[in-house]
């Protein structure tokens, strides 16, 4: 007998029969298709509405749009079948990585087109004033990053930042003929140039190691349909967050994604423990503490490796349904003790109040709003797969079958779940990113069923067809949208508008942006909706800051003073204020100001100082305008020595010359 060569690599598993799609699946899947191109077509003349999966047509070129809903439309009709047909992606033959290299190359394109709004612009923020830090040499201390709620995600961008500053930095060194602080500025400006470029290659990696990782799972298993199982996968609108949109999700995506393979895999090759799995799920809740999603799951595989080959000797293949239902009986008690430990119906963390007259907003759990919200999650990430799981049986058959769909649905259970009781701080149509990222393994679940099952040649087209024409209804028109500036914040403002009572912090985002491209009063516009949605003294403060630098002085020193008056840590800025008010030669106004800040707050720095200041300079501008300019003179001479570090009395005599 031959004996085998150890270093001989194992013959893949065979293929298990596939199982027959029932008649409702490509009929659901079908109609879904149909009610989104109607509900596109709403969106695009009706923004208004609360339709934001679907809305982005109403942004683009009306021609545009136009092409998009009848080549949808198209897809759907007869023609339709004979369009997907033609195989034509097919017919490109490239190896793995060739496709990765393709895809690396679409992501970067885009992103750099791509407008960096929503957290992009604090994100941004954020490595810039980590850049003039490490230029001025300060401490930067190591616990913020666990301050935060994806460490792993901070670590790795501030780590490439680190890299790209030693590399490409600016040069610290003042040329001649500048002045130190606008050097600074430039500096600042190449420090955010930097972040950007590190936030669009790092999500176009993340994005294209997610292709390539996909890719090989495909091609390793050979009763999976691989034109089905993308196209389900591309139905969903997360792909957009690695399109450059600068967020914290994209890693945490692709390791979620990376957990779910690792553990099929186990399923299939069962060892004494799944050490990739348990390496995989810390990864991913290192990059982002949303991954814990990921945790039944992982219990699931540990518990199953830990039966599976007495179960498997004993062809005993109804324990893993009972062991699925003690898991999820188990988890549910528990997370139930902690609800009402927590008293979660009030709201907890980022846990929805349950009633609407429990919030101020009334958003809650049961309201409509939500309800509404949870209907466009579902189209923009999930649409066409939770139709697909609904109206399909579970793939049945070996033990090992059983247990990849029980450890799937859990994990799709949990991510469900979470969107459910998720309370959007910035409103659901804002904060799609955290939802659709928490939603992977539902989206994974679905194109990996959907994708095994057996359809006769007619089924399969029409399947093919409607899932193509969601991705033309969704994903596509999403990319267009961000790929240019005046849609993408025409859209933003849109959501801006439909959750008004939590957009103070997007227009907060949206000032930033307006600053960094100098649009002044586009600016201030922004920082006015920011007010108006929440009386903020930051938002108060950059307001009047915006309000100064356009020269509408007396909206600056109005806005600046309620500011001081919601929190008197913004006193002392009124003393920036005055000076201000004084060089326009408005004493009386700089007077008040300078008052005011000491009656909001005795102890400022500097206070006993510029009330001296500002009631001598008053003096001799009041003395000045009767027309006694020799005492004025005589004045300013005497305060001008006595106040010798102060360039006021200088300029101002300049002025009483003339």
């Amino acid at each position: 007998m031959t004996k085998r060569n150890r270093h001989e690599a194992k013959s893949a598993p065979a293929p298990e029969p596939r199982q027959r799609a029932g008649s409702g699946l490509v009929f659901s899947v079908r109609a879904v298709a149909i009610g989104t191109l109607l509900l596109s077509v709403l969106a695009m003349f009706k923004p208004e509405l609360r339709l934001w999966a679907v809305h982005q047509l109403a942004f683009l070129p009306i021609a545009l749009s136009c092409m998009l809903l009848l080549f949808a439309a198209l897809l759907l009709s007869p023609f339709g079948v004979k369009i997907v047909s033609l195989n034509l992606l097919n017919r490109v033959k490239l190896p793995p990585v060739g496709w990765a290299a393709v895809s690396f190359a679409l992501f970067m394109l885009l992103s750099v087109y791509g407008n960096l709004l929503g957290d992009g612009q604090l994100a941004i923020a954020r490595l810039a004033h980590l850049g003039e830090m490490l230029e001025t040499g300060q401490n930067i201390p190591p616990g913020r990053l666990f301050s935060q709620k994806e460490p792993g995600t901070m670590l790795l961008h501030e780590g490439v930042f680190r890299v790209a500053m030693q590399v490409a930095g600016p040069d610290i060194q003042t040329a001649p003929g500048k002045s130190v602080q606008d050097a600074r500025v430039e500096r600042q400006f190449a420090y955010r140039e930097i972040a950007a470029w590190c936030y669009r290659i790092l999500s176009s990696l993340a994005g294209m190691l997610l292709v390539l990782l996909l890719i090989q799972f495909v091609r390793a298993h050979g009763d999976v349909d691989p034109s089905v199982f993308w196209l389900m996968l591309l139905t969903s609108g997360a792909w957009l967050m690695f399109f450059g949109y600068v967020e914290n999700y994209a890693w945490v995506s692709l390791a979620m994604v990376a957990f779910l393979i690792a553990g099929l895999k186990s399923i299939e090759s069962p060892g004494k423990i799944p050490f990739v799995p348990i390496v995989v799920f810390g990864i991913a809740v290192a990059m982002h503490y949303l991954a814990v999603v990921l945790f039944p799951a992982l219990v699931y595989v540990l518990w199953t490796m830990h039966f599976e080959q007495r179960e498997s000797a004993a062809q005993n293949l109804s324990a893993q349904s009972k062991r699925l239902k003690l898991l999820i009986a188990i988890l549910g008690a528990i997370g139930l003790a902690g609800y009402v430990y927590v008293k979660g119906w009030n709201g907890w963390i980022s846990v929805l109040p349950l009633l609407p007259q429990w919030v101020s907003d009334g958003y809650a759990m049961l309201s409509i709003k939500h309800a509404v919200d949870l209907f466009n999650l579902m189209m923009w990430a999930v649409i066409a797969g939770a139709f697909a799981l609904f109206f399909s049986k579970r793939l049945s058959g070996s033990i090992k079958r059983n247990n990849q769909e029980n450890f799937l649905s859990i994990a799709a259970g949990a991510s469900a779940l979470f969107a459910v009781v998720f309370s959007p701080n910035l409103g659901m149509a804002r904060d799609w990113d955290i939802v659709s990222a928490a939603l992977w393994p539902a989206v994974f679940y679905a194109a990996w069923r959907t994708s095994q099952l057996e359809f006769d040649s007619d089924s399969s087209a029409k399947l093919r067809a409607s899932l193509l024409s969601l991705v033309i209804l969704i994903l596509v028109p999403a990319v267009l949208v961000q790929s240019q500036q005046h849609t993408a914040i025409a859209r933003y403002r849109n959501l801006l508008v439909l959750d008004h009572s939590r957009s103070a912090y997007g227009w907060e985002n949206l000032a930033l942006y307006y600053q960094r491209t100098g649009e002044l009063d586009k600016r201030i516009d922004a920082w006015e909706h920011a007010v108006a949605a929440e009386r903020n003294p930051r938002y108060l403060f950059n307001l009047a800051d915006a309000y100064k630098l356009a020269d509408r002085m007396d909206a600056a020193d109005t806005t600046a003073i309620a500011a001081a008056k919601v929190n008197k840590e913004y006193a002392g800025n009124l003393f920036f204020f005055a000076v201000a008010q004084a060089r326009r030669n408005k004493l009386d106004r700089a007077r008040v100001l300078v008052n005011t800040a000491l009656e909001l707050d005795s102890t400022l720095a500097y206070g006993e100082s510029m009330k001296w200041w500002a009631e001598k300079a008053f003096e001799v501008d009041s003395i000045a305008k009767t027309g006694d300019l020799e005492t004025a003179r005589k004045l300013l001479s005497y305060y001008a020595q006595v106040d010798s570090t102060n360039s006021y009395w200088r300029d101002y005599e300049m002025r009483l010359g003339e």
